[in-house]
């Protein structure tokens, strides 16, 4: 919740990047509580100086900056983990994602591929998730791990940015 008169931060251009070729995906959506916390993370990293893009969902449009970057890092919710622990993996396109209705990473991915030819290398820091009901803010166990989340897609960037 934002105090009166303040206004909540406005998400960046898709085609913002971060140095190197890095492209910074957050995704979620903040009006259904834990699920917005690849959103949220974003809008805090873009605060602190990274330049990153917060989506409510991915866009299949996003597929032709995916094709462009050398190396892709989304940030997102994941029911899969239990609520507060945090993963790194890397993902693979899917072919399948890109015919449903909604795309993940993976689909995004394998738009990329389609559209140009060119998947970039890419990795998903997730956070697991205990609340997706509506309503602003993170459950306990999220907040409790969300600065611990931030510190990890920093040092994440940081690596991939000197490297």
């Amino acid at each position: 919740m934002y105090a009166a008169g303040e206004e909540p931060p406005t998400p960046t251009s898709p085609t913002k990047r971060v140095g190197k070729g890095i492209l910074l995906v957050g995704l979620g959506n903040p009006l259904r509580r834990d699920d917005g916390v690849g959103y949220r993370a974003a809008l805090e990293l873009e605060s602190q100086g990274f330049p990153a893009i917060a989506l409510t969902q991915p866009l299949p449009e996003l597929a032709h900056d995916l094709a462009q970057a050398e190396r892709v890092i989304f940030l997102d919710a994941d029911v899969s983990l239990p609520p507060g622990e945090i993963s790194l993996r890397a993902t693979c396109p899917t072919e399948s994602e890109t015919l449903s209705h909604s795309l993940g990473p993976e689909g995004l991915l394998a738009l990329a591929g389609v559209v140009s030819g060119r998947i970039p290398a890419s990795r998903v820091l997730s956070l697991g998730v205990a609340d997706l009901s509506y309503g602003e803010g993170f459950s306990p166990q999220v907040a409790a791990a969300f600065a611990e989340y931030l510190r990890q897609a920093q040092a994440l960037l940081e690596d991939l940015c000197t490297s």
